[in-house]
């Protein structure tokens, strides 16, 4: 096995998509989680209240490494999804994707980052009413 480089689609993120305060392409070589989520919380307003749905939760997830997210319903499973895929923001906290610190991304760089790094296939339809395949 030939020492090229990582393997294609798995390169540290471009600098675009690195704030200031995030790592540099050199520092991304070393040892780090795929996926780190780090002392979140995601709260939800609902009328006069204010829900919380995750409260300081922090989790690693390896590269190649498989898990299942499993729970009862409104325990924010999809909360979590929506927030690692850069589909939402965590109220506190940090999420971290390929070195990449998303939650401190602009809504311009999220979306440049989200095409490039992120696929989705949606529980349910989202597909424009006025479209049709």
């Amino acid at each position: 096995m030939s020492d090229d480089g990582p393997e294609p689609g798995l390169e540290a993120p471009p600098e675009e998509f690195l704030p200031e305060e995030s790592p540099t392409r050199e520092s991304l070589t070393e040892e780090r989680p795929m996926v780190a989520v780090r002392e979140v919380t995601r709260t939800f307003r609902q009328g006069k209240r204010t829900v919380p749905v995750l409260r300081g939760l922090s989790l690693e997830m390896e590269q190649g490494e498989f898990l299942a997210l499993m729970g009862p319903s409104g325990s924010g499973k999809s909360t979590l999804l929506n927030l690692i895929a850069g589909l939402d923001r965590p109220t506190g906290g940090e999420v971290i994707v390929g070195g990449a610190a998303i939650h401190r991304l602009s809504e311009r760089r999220l979306a440049a980052w989200r095409s490039r790094n992120i696929g989705f296939v949606f529980q349910f339809s989202n597909l424009l009413g006025a479209l049709n395949a």
